[in-house]
């Protein structure tokens, strides 16, 4: 029987991001599965001239967006949030009229609490991370009052709205450190919560012979005789692209580092990569669809993040063959590396430092070999699967 299912975040393409690729193969997931599914989000990253801004089909996909920022003048602008989230109230209530019954899976947590609110009864919410979480590894020291109080309301906000959203709908999370950050939040008990794993596009995410691996680097103006360094994701804080530079300062192998991504920190990046003499050892692309040649080319992957409820970009460098560096739980890092189920393919920094990242990301270029490439696509193709996932949310 066909089943209505609408997913829901707060951005989608032209937007690029893990959360961003987990609707993108959840949608694909529902067709697969002959059911009708609609994603909707908001308007973030979509041009204001667009005129199909506010609905439009990708990828044979119904899309339905609500403003983000209804609001313009400088006036008005503190007022956007209450604005957005009744518009979006407002969408999720039309689409309740429309269909009562839908399977609601949402990955942002003003979206689930709007969903209950409009009537649905079934609301799944895919936890990305808790906010407050994410956000005290993006704080600055340096910050002015002003910025810090504006921080600190929008980091009360969402704690506020995420709690609702944990308490009100059907939990699912990635990871047990996850959910005990949820169970923090909340105040609920673990059997609110199932325990579940994402998917990777293993058409997309793949292996590379040598050849393939050369012919890739000239086309993406990339070195071809030295080893590559990869890293993708958002350049904030958070991510500890800091420690990744700083450890590229160290690395006594020759090797370049390729950065994807685009975000607040990368002015300073920029800056620190030219204070440490490291223009010619570092590239800089911005977010791509195709971000799977990068993988495929790539030699390793360093996940340098100080917070990370799991990191999709660990399963695409795992399926791309990947070996992968990352800092361990007991260098005071807050992630789920470890409950991955890869620790053969992952080489682990012992502490929260550039020295010491320099030192895995050594080791790791050391012992590079194709059967290790093999072993590491092999077992995320057989651990991670987009369609176990969708049937785990949706059955």
């Amino acid at each position: 029987m066909q089943r209505n299912v609408i997913l829901l975040s707060n951005a989608y393409w032209p937007s690029i991001g893990g959360i961003e690729n987990s609707l993108r193969h959840l949608a694909i997931e529902a067709q697969e599965a002959g059911d009708n599914v609609e994603i909707i989000v908001s308007d973030i990253g979509v041009p204001a001239s667009d005129e199909d801004r506010l609905a439009t089909v990708i990828d044979g996909i119904k899309v339905s967006r609500y403003p983000i920022a209804p609001f313009s003048h400088a006036l008005f602008k503190p007022f956007n949030i209450v604005a957005s989230s009744w518009q979006l109230y407002r969408l999720m209530k039309s689409k309740f009229h429309e269909q009562p019954n839908a399977i609601v899976v949402a990955r942002f947590h003003f979206c689930a609490v709007a969903a209950i609110l409009a009537g649905f009864a079934s609301v799944r919410y895919l936890v990305p991370s808790i906010v407050s979480n994410q956000y005290r590894g993006e704080k600055s020291n340096e910050e002015a009052f002003l910025t810090k109080l504006k921080r600190y309301s929008f980091i009360a906000l969402h704690s506020l709205v995420q709690k609702k959203a944990l308490q009100r709908c059907k939990n699912f999370v990635f990871s047990e450190t996850m959910r005990m950050q949820c169970m923090g939040l909340a105040k609920n008990k673990a059997e609110d919560y199932m325990l579940t794993k994402p998917g990777v596009d293993q058409s997309r995410f793949c292996l590379a012979g040598l050849q393939q691996r050369i012919a890739l680097r000239r086309k993406l103006s990339l070195p071809e005789d030295i080893p590559l360094v990869l890293f993708v994701g958002r350049f904030v804080k958070a991510k500890g692209v800091d420690l990744l530079i700083e450890a590229m300062s160290k690395v006594a192998t020759n090797c370049h580092l390729v950065l994807v991504g685009g975000g607040d920190e990368r002015p300073a990046f920029i800056t620190h990569i030219k204070t440490l003499g490291l223009t010619d050892k570092v590239t800089i692309v911005d977010p791509l669809r195709t971000v799977e040649d990068y993988y495929r080319c790539a030699d390793i992957f360093v996940m340098s993040s100080r917070y990370e409820p799991l990191g999709q970009t660990l399963l695409e460098a795992f399926s791309s063959g990947l070996q992968v560096v990352a800092f361990n739980r007991n260098s005071g890092v807050n992630t789920a590396t470890e409950e991955l189920g890869m620790n053969n393919f992952v080489h682990y920094s012992k502490s929260l430092s550039g020295d010491a990242l320099a030192v895995a990301v050594d080791k790791t270029l050391n012992k590079l070999n194709e059967e290790k490439r093999n072993n590491a696509s092999k077992a995320a193709f057989e651990k991670f699967s987009w369609q176990k996932l969708y049937a785990s949310l949706v059955d």
